[in-house]
């Protein structure tokens, strides 16, 4: 059986892409909680900006863990680890 290999050049662009989506979702909630019309309460507003901080911490640092890789590919297995230690990192 083949194994499932994936270049690190795309799963670090799509982990930054990742990334740049959290932050801006972090932005955009830190703005609704500043607004002084909305339906959303400043405190729920400011729980989903630190929601989407977190989850940009995670993105980090599962993008460091791949960039410090030196192949070119990695294998299903060599990926989901990345992700769940980047993920007990954060919890």
């Amino acid at each position: 059986m083949a194994q499932a290999l994936w270049r690190r050049a795309h799963l670090d662009e799509f982990t930054l892409r990742q990334a740049r989506r959290s932050l801006a979702y972090a932005r955009y909630w830190r703005e609704e909680a500043s607004a002084p019309l909305t339906y959303i309460t400043p405190r729920r507003s400011l729980a989903e900006a630190r929601l989407a901080l977190a989850d940009a911490r995670r993105l980090r640092r599962q993008l460091v863990a791949l960039r410090a890789h030196t192949t070119g590919y990695l294998t299903r297995e060599q990926w989901a680890a990345i992700q769940a230690n980047a993920a007990a990192a954060t919890a």
